[in-house]
């Protein structure tokens, strides 16, 4: 976050304040984070975060470079983590909400920085009193104040002797096992504003229930439009597998010589695509 030099004490931060929020007592919160470079833990200085909820701070993880997997962004001197899921709770009444993160580096953001995207804050009542705040996290290493005890899938719970429930089968992450408590959708799934629903099966990835809202189109269909997903082109559409999504094109493209040479040929002939454009060759 801020670019080279812009971050330059371990007490800047960034910020967001929310207002009319509803009744709740509870906030969960998730978001993904990179730490970029060279982070430090040792004798004489701590490189770490922490979140700011309305003056109560809960401290972020603390990492070394010396753990980091791969080399992301930034400096090539130094590897980068990339990127840890981080989970946690706190006590919060009131209608409106300053949110901090303040970079607790030892370092300018020339040599270590961090990143953090995919920022999910719930706001619930919990219905027990009072709130422990806490703080987790998933990554391929161990770190400090340590790994979510339950596995992908799971939240943490008071409610089972495991002390984990399962998500709902909608969910790819979440803080309690309704279908209203996602942080996350799972794949083939969207989120409405309430609750995580399904796409249309003939979408991967969708931004609403119809087949003609997908983004992504399921194996075996083909993108028409820009966002429709069909298992057959119409003709006089052509199959097309070039770039990254299989599509349905214009047989004026159409790989095939013979069929697009036929086209070019005939003046005058158009076609009909999705009843709205209007192509020739």
């Amino acid at each position: 976050m801020g670019g080279l030099l812009s971050i330059t004490s371990n007490t800047d931060y960034n910020q967001r304040i929310y207002t009319y929020l509803g009744t709740h007592d509870t906030i969960q919160f998730s978001f993904s984070l990179w730490a970029i470079d060279n982070w430090q833990t040792n004798f004489l200085t701590t490189s770490k975060f922490q979140l700011y909820f309305d003056g109560t701070i809960v401290d972020g993880l603390k990492f070394d470079n010396s753990i980091f997997p791969s080399q992301a962004c930034g400096s090539i001197l130094y590897k980068d983590m990339q990127p840890v899921k981080v989970y946690g709770k706190v006590a919060h009444l009131s209608t409106s909400l300053t949110f901090r993160l303040i970079h607790q580096l030892t370092q300018d953001s020339s040599v270590a920085s961090i990143g953090l995207r995919d920022l999910n804050l719930q706001f619930w009542t919990s219905g027990t009193t009072p709130i422990t705040s806490s703080l987790c996290s998933t990554a391929p290493v161990t770190f400090s104040p340590g790994q979510c005890a339950c596995s992908s899938g799971q939240c943490s719970t008071t409610s089972t002797s495991a002390g984990c429930t399962t998500c709902d089968s909608s969910c790819a992450s979440c803080y309690g096992s309704s279908s209203s408590q996602c942080f996350s959708c799972k794949t083939g799934y969207i989120f409405n504003g309430a609750q995580c629903i399904k796409c249309d099966p003939a979408c991967t990835y969708c931004y609403g229930t119809a087949s003609n809202q997908c983004t992504i189109c399921a194996s075996g269909y083909w993108l028409m439009g820009g966002s429709a997903c069909v298992a057959n082109c119409p003709s006089p559409l052509v199959q097309d597998i070039s770039g990254s999504q299989p599509k349905c094109s214009s047989p004026c493209n159409s790989p095939t010589p013979s069929l697009k040479e036929k086209w070019k040929t005939v003046k005058g002939v158009f076609i009909i695509f999705l009843g709205s454009k209007q192509l020739w060759c």
